[in-house]
């Protein structure tokens, strides 16, 4: 019997298929999972590949950085401190003599700060230290406001003070620039503070001779408005007319409402039933007649429906009925005529009612008029006569209080020089560029393993390959960086006493050997191929250890090395590669018995390397592969078979088609997630037995 025959494909639309013992999924297409976001573990696992990168931009970064500090000139500080009163007297003499407390400090002080660096108090000093001259922008702009770059001016937090700080090659002059800057402030606060006052108190001369002036004028003027209405205050009939207005406005309020209670029962009376009459003045008359019209109508249905018309009883029950419809009728009439009286007397009140509010109110606006124009012009008298009062005390007081004010900023402590340069701050710059330099080298490492797409976890892995059997190997320090048959070394194989990443990725084999046994059930797996998409993804060291774990159950197992482009399995054996193999064997000029190397301990699977391949191998192995494994299929329990890399040369295709199962191989951190959908969908064209994918370097 074919060794193929069991494995049968059925694909079904959209729909798992069988092969063998296991599925087989349909392509991955737009419904398939994405990649899971990346978490904070992601990142860190992408800055640690990328440390030396990271260590090395932080090195070159703090190197800069302290040979430009050294290089730069030093520059030294001195610093002037003011304090500002807070709580400054407002006066010294009258009755407002008191302290005034600022309202907003912030902005009090930041009113000081500003004024600080404006030109009146910086121009004195520089002129004085010759500081515009050191400065090519400066001279240029001679009429514009003076800038001093090395001048800063701040308030530290929580506090009524204000610092002065100059920077400057000199010592010295950084100290005396500090000082003169402060006391040019004091001075110009002086100066302001005496023009102020004293123009304040030439302007209010002038102004209470007008003043009094005025006050003459308008007191004329109260007296003639009396003499004209022919009354004293008229304040006193306005609020009679108004409590009269008042009264007439709720008055024709009350009418309103009344009258349209009235129509709208008139208007539901006229279009309305009788039963719509309810709601009337008449609605317990109209209510009970509406009730013996309902017995009236009942009793006649009873009748009608015992007796017929000619009946005596009949006849007196539809003569009731009549009789009841017709006092129904004659209430309802009257009641809409009760209604209709009822609302013309409400309109005749409410027209009476509008009348006399008008005219009250005309009345009423009348005299308001002259009662506002007579307020008006005693107010202004008023007005006119205390302002006089007050201005006169006001000039009195400002005489004296001009000569008694201080300024709320003295000097509380001057600027000495500093021996000590204040820039460049060496190790502040180095901390900085250490700090900067280790953040953009962390967010360029993630952003560089962001855009560099790589399988990371086994469940990115089963969402791009839909196969439900997932393995994770994890990386084994020992194999890592070794290439050719170098990895299969004794020492490299078996690792150090004490290594436990080996034995993790054994024990990780053997239960996929055991998941192979258990689906397999009656069906006997012989042939299995390991593929993956692309060179350096362990592919060679799964179909070793796979070999081995096979052996270990003391079946006979051949380990194929089909990968004539870069053998390396010879390297269990030897040392060198082999003359005789597979392409020997292949092209027919020896046996493959005769090419294979024979376990030298127990419980190991035997070995047939690649051989010397030539043009022609290629092309033999698409011809012949499948009569030899046919035939060592009849010497060994299970064929492993290596491959090269499956998206770079075509043999993949041969060696998949001769497959009883397919262990799809990628690497994580190498292995692009595209590489390995382009993989999987020629795997499934080809109806290959996908019976597991494998993580390899997953971690631990």
């Amino acid at each position: 019997m074919n060794r193929k025959a069991a494995m049968t494909v059925v694909p079904v639309d959209n729909a798992p298929a069988s092969v063998g013992p296991f599925v087989m999924y349909p392509m991955r297409g737009q419904g398939a999972p994405a990649r899971n976001a990346a978490t904070l573990g992601d990142y860190l696992d992408a800055i640690y590949r990328r440390r030396w990168w990271v260590l090395s931009a932080v090195i070159a970064a703090v190197s800069l950085t302290y040979l430009v500090s050294k290089q730069l000139p030093r520059q030294y500080e001195a610093t002037a401190t003011l304090d500002v009163d807070r709580a400054s007297p407002s006066s010294l003499v009258g009755p407002d003599n008191g302290t005034q407390v600022a309202p907003d400090m912030d902005q009090f002080l930041a009113t000081h700060l500003r004024m600080l660096q404006s030109d009146t108090v910086l121009r004195p000093v520089a002129e004085k230290f010759h500081l515009l001259e050191n400065t090519p922008a400066q001279k240029q702009a001679a009429g514009g406001p003076t800038r001093l770059p090395a001048l800063k001016v701040n308030r530290p937090p929580n506090t009524y003070l204000i610092q002065i700080t100059y920077r400057s090659a000199d010592p010295q002059t950084s100290a005396s620039v500090a000082n003169w800057i402060a006391k040019s402030y004091i001075d110009h606060l002086r100066s302001l503070r005496e023009g102020e006052w004293s123009k304040l108190a030439g302007t209010t001369n002038q102004q209470l001779i007008a003043l009094k002036q005025k006050m003459e004028s308008s007191n004329q003027a109260l007296l003639e408005f009396q003499r004209k209405i022919g009354m004293v205050d008229p304040e006193d009939k306005t609020n009679v007319l108004t409590a009269r207005l008042l009264q007439l406005n709720m008055d024709y309020a009350r009418a309103q409402s009344d009258r349209a209670a009235k129509e709208a029962a008139y208007q539901t009376l006229r279009g309305g039933s009788p039963e719509a009459a309810e709601a009337s003045t008449q609605a317990e008359q109209l209510k009970r007649l509406i009730e013996r019209k309902s017995e009236a109508q009942q009793r006649f249905a009873d009748v009608k429906a015992v007796y017929g018309e000619s009946h005596s009883e009949y006849q007196r029950a539809d003569a009731q009925l009549r009789d009841v419809d017709g006092q129904l009728k004659a209430a309802y009439r009257n009641a809409v005529k009760r209604s209709e009286s009822e609302l013309q007397e409400v309109r005749l009140r409410e027209a009476n009612l509008s009348e006399m509010y008008m005219k009250t109110k005309a009345e009423a606006d009348t005299l308001a008029a002259r009662a506002v124009e007579y307020r008006l012009l005693r107010q202004r008298a008023d007005a006119d006569r205390s302002l006089f009062d007050e201005l006169s005390r006001k000039v009195g007081e400002a005489a004296i209080n001009s000569g008694l004010r201080t300024t709320p900023v003295r000097i509380a402590d001057t600027a000495r020089p500093d021996p000590r340069p204040a820039s460049p701050n060496t190790p502040l710059n180095c901390a900085v560029a250490l700090l900067g330099s280790l953040i953009a080298g962390c967010v360029a490492a993630i952003v560089h393993d962001t855009r560099n797409i790589r399988f990371r976890t086994a469940e990115e892995l089963r969402a791009a390959s839909g196969v439900p059997m997932t393995v994770a190997l994890p990386a084994v320090k020992a194999w890592r960086g070794r290439q050719g048959f170098a990895m299969f070394s004794g020492e490299v194989n078996d690792g150090k006493p004490g290594d436990t990443d080996i034995p993790k990725f054994r024990e990780k084999i053997r239960m996929l050997r055991n998941e192979f046994a258990e689906h397999a059930g009656p069906q006997h797996v012989r042939v299995i191929a390991v593929v993956s998409p692309g060179a350096g993804e362990g592919r060679s060291r799964v179909a070793a250890e796979l070999a081995s774990a096979y052996a270990a159950l003391e079946q006979k197992t051949l380990l194929v090395d089909a990968n004539l482009r870069s053998p390396v399995l010879h390297g269990l054996q030897l040392a060198t590669s082999p003359r005789t193999g597979l392409c020997s064997a292949l092209s027919g000029e020896t046996r493959w018995r005769d090419g294979v190397m024979y376990a030298s301990t127990p419980k190991s699977p035997d070995v047939l390397p690649s051989g010397a391949p030539d043009s022609r191998s290629c092309d033999l192995l698409h011809r012949r592969l499948a009569w030899l494994l046919e035939e060592a299929s009849g010497d060994y329990d299970v064929l492993v078979l290596d491959s090269p890399p499956f998206l770079r040369f075509s043999e993949g295709l041969d060696i998949v088609r001769s497959a009883d199962l397919v262990i799809a191989v990628a690497r994580a951190g190498v292995t692009h997630p595209r590489e390995f959908e382009a993989m999987m969908r020629f795997l499934r064209r080809l109806n290959a037995p996908i019976a597991a994918a494998v993580l390899n370097g997953a971690g631990n």
